[in-house]
């Protein structure tokens, strides 16, 4: 059950991050199931040409890429003794979407997860907005990095091998959102030149929530 997952999520923070960083997500979370309102960029990156292709600083020999595309190989994964950190795996992945992930001796480093159906949409990515998946689109969502291994470029590097991975399957765009100021989680996705091709405000209070699009010009971007 996702609720088990949370919870499993919750023990792993408590251990490996300390109460501190514990109760801060926990309040963090609680105050986002009550209220929310933010902006976020929705952007667009067509993979019709290469401009996905960028340096990264990451020491790449020092990690494990693996692409998860079914709940077996997961299973397997952890039979064999790899760490998720108690992140949400099963649910995403019975719902049609692919992890990928970079492992360090077996533990889980970084995670971007790939959508290709609204079902798997709605579990990456909150924000609703459309994606003509018919039409070989797709959506990624849910990115996360472990805090020992952030600011190591790993985000940027999955990208690279995403990129190419999506354009073999015959996809032609790709979109996703970044809260706008999530300045560190935009800096990697904005260096393969995505568009951004709307600004959604999103409220929520509770069960109840709402987005509307926002002029882009407006809401120019500064890092």
């Amino acid at each position: 059950m996702l609720i088990f997952d949370y919870i499993k999520r919750g023990f792993f923070v408590l251990i490996k991050e300390g109460p501190i960083s514990f109760f801060r997500q926990f309040i963090k979370y609680l105050g986002n199931f009550f209220y929310v309102h933010k902006l976020y960029y929705l952007y667009e990156k067509k993979l019709e040409d290469e401009t996905y292709k960028v340096k990264v600083k990451a020491k790449i020999n020092e990690y494990e890429l693996l692409i998860i595309k079914e709940l077996t190989k997961y299973e397997s994964l952890v039979e064999n003794k790899y760490i998720f950190d108690g992140m949400i795996f099963k649910e995403r992945l019975k719902k049609g979407t692919i992890a990928f992930c970079l492992f360090n001796n077996k533990e889980l480093a970084h995670v971007s997860w790939v959508a290709f159906n609204e079902e798997g949409k709605k579990a990456i990515d909150f924000i609703p907005y459309n994606v003509n998946f018919k039409n070989n689109e797709v959506c990624t969502g849910a990115a996360f990095t472990s805090p020992m291994h952030r600011s190591k470029g790993l985000h940027r590097y999955t990208r690279t091998i995403l990129y190419p991975y999506l354009r073999n399957r015959g996809i032609v765009r790709v979109l996703f959102t970044i809260d706008i100021n999530n300045i560190s989680s935009r800096k990697p996705m904005e260096c393969f030149n995505p568009t951004i091709i709307a600004v959604l405000e999103y409220k929520k209070i509770l069960w109840w929530s709402s987005t509307k699009e926002r002029e882009v010009n407006l809401y120019e971007p500064s890092v």
